[in-house]
């Protein structure tokens, strides 16, 4: 499982298809949202401790890190590069607005869409 800012700054040497694949492993290992609720709601999160956003792998540099907000925000705030910001929001749209039970095969359809391999768990 991968941990927020991982993968951070060597963003902009990686593939598309490497990033897909840190997103899948990630959020497939982890299998938990990472997010906060209180009894009226849940807000996803990028850092919830012990478990982190598809997203959050990503980020630059996750001292004092506590940005609620798109990808594209976190990127224009520069706390992200902008290689893969699509490819990366769309993990994030995985971990926010999918079930857990449902990542799977969300995950193996953004690999068709992107023109990607999915080398997930089979579903």
């Amino acid at each position: 499982m991968a941990k927020l800012g991982q993968y951070g700054h060597q963003l902009h040497t990686m593939t598309a298809q490497e990033v897909l694949d840190v997103g899948v492993e990630h959020l497939l290992t982890q299998m938990e949202k990472s997010e906060k609720r209180d009894e009226s709601n849940s807000i996803c999160l990028y850092d919830g401790g012990d478990v982190c956003c598809g997203a959050a792998p990503f980020i630059k540099d996750e001292e004092g890190f506590s940005f609620i907000g798109s990808w594209r925000d976190l990127v224009f705030q520069g706390w992200a590069d902008e290689t893969h910001k699509d490819l990366i929001s769309e993990l994030q749209v995985v971990h926010d607005e999918c079930s857990v039970d449902n990542w799977a095969s969300r995950l193996k359809g953004l690999a068709t869409e992107e023109g990607l391999v999915y080398n997930g768990e089979i579903i």
